[in-house]
């Protein structure tokens, strides 16, 4: 009986150091399972962020292209009928006041298109920039969300 209890002594010892590690080691396990988590989170919100992003630019692309067949439609429309004018005038469209006539309608509708483009352009700009900004955001939340659960794992060992 007496070897029995000097063996269970070392025994019981191991088993209270396992229970002490435990203790220490289970902050840290918490600590990694909410990380895992919050970057899983933040990770699914950035996904869809960038799924809505890639739909605007689409909606984008085609309005802009919508605005573009309008816009060349018009420009028909104000040609034709700038030419039976001129032709209803008795000037033919190949006189140098037609032509200039012509020549500025179409420099004018040129113009509008540059300028919708550069707006397009400044719109998908804006949308990649907030994806940006968002993706080093939560980059920073994680970061910061790891140093205060370590700091609270340190705590909790003190």
């Amino acid at each position: 009986m007496g070897s029995l209890v000097s063996a269970l002594g070392p025994v019981l010892q191991v088993g209270s150091a396992l229970g002490t590690v435990a203790s220490v080691v289970q902050p840290f396990i918490k600590n990694a399972q909410s990380q895992s988590h919050a970057k899983a989170s933040g990770e699914q919100e950035i996904q869809a962020l960038a799924q809505n992003v890639s739909l605007q630019k689409e909606q984008n692309r085609l309005a802009s292209l919508q605005a573009e067949d309008t816009r060349r439609l018009a420009l028909k429309r104000a040609m034709s009928r700038q030419k039976a004018l001129f032709g209803a005038r008795g000037t033919g469209d190949l006189s140098g006041s037609s032509e200039a006539v012509l020549l500025g309608q179409f420099q004018e509708s040129d113009a509008e298109r540059i300028a919708r483009e550069r707006s397009d352009a400044l719109r998908d700009k804006a949308l990649d920039q907030s994806l940006s900004q968002r993706r080093q955001s939560n980059l920073l939340e994680q970061e910061q969300q790891r140093q205060k659960n370590l700091l609270s794992s340190l705590s909790d060992l003190l």
